[in-house]
């Protein structure tokens, strides 16, 4: 097995995000694609861009050689409730490894529980690759939002709950 190259954990700057979106990975540029209006990457790239100041949390993951790879945000929606989003390049494989640590350990095992009680994100229902991610995350799949793409495509609601409100239930 060939062994991952390092990765740069860094601030999320607008070039970053500007290359990460000119560069995607076709699956992420399919689910991004699907739920635009405009149906342009360059206008959910300038989305983002504007977003970045109210982000709970902006990162690149950034190859050995300092290119942008992949975005994590997360943000704020309402109180305690957030959404989580990450979008990547086709050079993914080459911090694939690093980038689950990082996201498992810092980004759902730090950031998340000290902003949020439930982070949320939906994922197209056939891209069963980042559903499983999601899953070794801790993200719970939901029910599924029936045509909700573009063209129909069928999303998969999925969610991470704060430890402390997971096995509340319903009164």
């Amino acid at each position: 097995a060939r062994e991952p190259r390092p990765m740069i954990v860094r601030f999320a700057s607008p070039a970053d995000l500007e290359a990460i979106c000119a560069a995607l990975r076709p699956s992420d540029r399919q689910e991004v694609l699907a739920l635009r209006l405009e149906g342009d990457v360059a206008a959910f790239a300038a989305q983002l861009v504007m977003g970045l100041d109210r982000a709970v949390l902006r990162i690149t993951l950034a190859g050995d050689d300092g290119t942008p790879i992949a975005f994590v945000g997360l943000w704020l929606h309402g109180p305690g409730v957030g959404s989580a989003n990450l979008i990547a390049t086709e050079r993914w494989e080459e911090i694939a490894a690093p980038a689950h640590r990082f996201c498992k350990r810092v980004v759902i095992g730090r950031v998340a529980p000290s902003a949020f009680r439930r982070l949320e994100c939906r994922t197209l229902a056939t891209h069963a690759a980042s559903r499983k991610w999601l899953r070794r995350l801790g993200f719970v799949e939901e029910g599924v939002c029936r045509a909700l793409g573009r063209n129909g495509e069928n999303f998969v609601q999925c969610a991470w709950v704060h430890p402390d409100h997971s096995s509340r239930q319903e009164a």
